[in-house]
């Protein structure tokens, strides 16, 4: 809905960014909240079919890449790597295959109760959703050719972390 590109926006005001989204309304929700931003725009698509035109210095994505299957991550990642400039990074913020799911629900029940409890309900038993371990999407992103990949924060099934395009590919 534009949150992540409005804080992207805050901190360097000349960015051009291309956001993507498969659901119009949260398009339009973004489209509003970005509309003194005149160098936004909108595409709306699946993020697994988007075809770049041009070359980026830096792609995010944000509670995405868990849709993905480990093999589609893969690819993927390597399709990002091909349309990064030199020197280019991908940050990724998403949900992961918790290596302690039982101490992940203990927190969530214990810190929000009924709620905890539903949203863990929720999470088994969402079929959308395909996490991978943090190890094996940092591995990933080392086999497509990214280099300094770096885990920024990693806090129970939730990671954000990155990996730059060298210099010189």
């Amino acid at each position: 809905t534009g949150t992540l590109t409005y804080r992207v926006f805050k901190e360097y005001p000349n960015a051009e960014v291309t956001g993507l989204d498969n659901n119009a309304e949260n398009l339009a929700k973004a489209k509003e909240k970005l509309r003194g931003f005149h160098q936004f725009e909108a595409v709306e698509c699946d993020f697994k079919e988007f075809t770049a035109k041009s070359t980026f210095d830096f792609v995010i994505s944000a509670l995405a890449v868990h849709h993905l299957s480990d093999a589609e991550k893969q690819n993927y990642f390597q399709y990002i790597y091909t349309i990064l400039k030199p020197g280019g990074r991908f940050i990724n913020g998403d949900i992961l295959k918790s290596p302690n799911e039982e101490e992940w629900h203990r927190y969530l029940v214990t810190a929000m109760g009924d709620e905890g409890e539903h949203r863990w309900q929720v999470h088994k038993n969402n079929r959308e959703d395909q996490p991978s371990t943090l190890d094996e999407q940092l591995q990933w992103l080392k086999q497509a050719g990214f280099t300094n990949v770096t885990v920024v924060k990693e806090w129970f099934n939730f990671a954000v972390y990155f990996g730059e395009v060298p210099a010189v590919k």
